[in-house]
């Protein structure tokens, strides 16, 4: 910070200017978005996005001054954008984050069985069916057959997956 100002001479008389200050402010010298390797996601997830810069700056996302933070988190598409600056704002560097999408969940399946029953006697087997193209049952992700077969009484669910990965549960 320097204080500034001019005098002027005119007939041995002085006129002093008044005092400019002037203030030179650090810039940032670089920044990065981390956290955003990962672009694709499902409705219900929460991306996390961090800024690393060097110094003591203000921060500011997507031009939203309420969006304050070095790590911000979204559940919503959209190419992301930070700002890093000095207080007053003059001097900043900018970073923009890859494409983040979020792909739809698939419908939640119901089961089903071949008898339309849920009731079937000691020694026997019930099968039961999902309504849905791809997914597994009882949480096994290597249970991917068409058909369940239960030998015992139990708590039965499918999860559906669509091709993106993204899950839904049956009652």
């Amino acid at each position: 910070t320097a204080n500034i100002f001019f005098t002027a001479v005119e007939n041995s008389c002085t006129t002093n200017s008044d005092t400019l200050t002037i203030t030179m402010e650090s810039a940032p010298q670089s920044i990065e978005i981390k956290g955003d390797s990962i672009t694709q996601f499902c409705y219900g997830d929460t991306v996390s996005l961090n800024v690393v810069y060097d110094g003591s700056f203000d921060v500011i996302w997507d031009n939203d001054s309420s969006l304050m933070s070095d790590t911000i988190s979204f559940t919503s598409n959209g190419v992301h954008s930070v700002k890093v600056s000095s207080p007053s704002g003059k001097c900043f560097k900018t970073a923009t984050s890859k494409f983040i999408q979020f792909f739809n969940n698939p419908s939640k399946p119901s089961i089903g069985s071949i008898t339309q029953k849920n009731v079937f006697c000691e020694g026997s087997a019930l099968e039961l069916f999902a309504d849905a193209n791809q997914g597994y049952w009882n949480g096994n992700e290597n249970d991917t057959r068409a058909l369940y077969r239960s030998t015992q009484s139990q708590l039965v669910y499918f999860t559906a997956v669509n091709d993106f990965g993204c899950t839904a549960v049956s009652d």
